[in-house]
């Protein structure tokens, strides 16, 4: 996304220019309207150069060596602004929805300092990275998240409607905002971390999909049964036993 936005400016905008240039040339008064194009991106140009250098200056959450690096600094309750913390300064953490809806927890320091973190912030390892961090203050992230949306009572899972199968790859008919960023409208069982079966007051008896980034829907089961998921090729080696939370593969093996 940092990428695509400043180059979506820039070409737009040479684009633009050009066809208002040539515009301007074969008019009734090529000076005047040539004039006018420059006068308009005077004001225009500073704007796209700002939006271009937003989107290139914006970091990307990571973690390296136990070290927290996020994309933007937060206010410590000791003093200053860092982008940084190390993971042996937190204490608790509460997985929650935030503000606007977004998925992610809210990490207590050493030092007071409280602050939210989206799972997408880190780009198709936020479920990965958020339930490690979660872990190691005794916290569930994914189960926590999970049983929030389950409920439904604000805040709830995406609803995929199915359009049908193509090669073993389930076809949607709308596209699926993923973890990070893209819109899909099919879906590969190598794309997909697990399903499991969920039962939601807002949905009834469904499937819940995890998928590699890390992004969550929901399939009904009505809609799912008339495609022949999950019994499609690829696909049952997915699904997770509602009991141990284990692929149902690994369970059937250890029993």
């Amino acid at each position: 996304m940092r990428v695509v936005v400043p180059t979506v400016a820039i070409v737009g905008g040479v684009a633009a220019f050009v066809f208002l240039v040539y515009g301007a040339l074969t008019g009734d008064n090529p000076f005047l309207n040539l004039v006018l194009v420059i006068a308009i991106y005077a004001v225009v140009g500073p704007f796209l150069y700002l939006i271009s250098a937003h989107a290139l200056h914006v970091r990307s959450n990571s973690v390296r060596h136990g070290t927290v690096s996020l994309g933007y600094p937060i206010r410590r309750a000791s003093g200053g602004r860092k982008r940084t913390f190390h993971v042996s300064e937190l204490v608790d953490a509460k997985p929650e929805i935030g503000r606007g809806g977004y998925i992610g927890a809210t990490f207590l320091l050493s030092d007071g300092t409280r602050f939210f973190i989206e799972q997408s912030a880190f780009e198709g390892r936020g479920l990965e990275i958020m339930n490690k961090l979660c872990r190691l203050v005794g916290k569930s992230y994914e189960s926590e998240v999970k049983a929030i949306l389950v409920q439904g009572r604000r805040y709830r899972f995406h609803i995929a409607r199915l359009r049908g199968v193509r090669n073993h790859r389930l076809v949607f008919a709308q596209r699926i905002r993923t973890e990070t960023g893209n819109a899909i409208r099919e879906l590969a069982p190598d794309d997909v971390q697990s399903w499991e079966t969920v039962s939601t007051p807002y949905a009834g008896p469904t499937y819940l999909v995890t998928m590699m980034d890390g992004t969550w829907f929901l399939i009904t089961e009505a809609e799912a049964k008339s495609v022949g998921f999950p019994d499609l090729p690829g696909w049952a080696g997915k699904g997770l036993d509602k009991d141990s939370g284990k692929p149902m593969s690994l369970h059937s093996s250890e029993a």
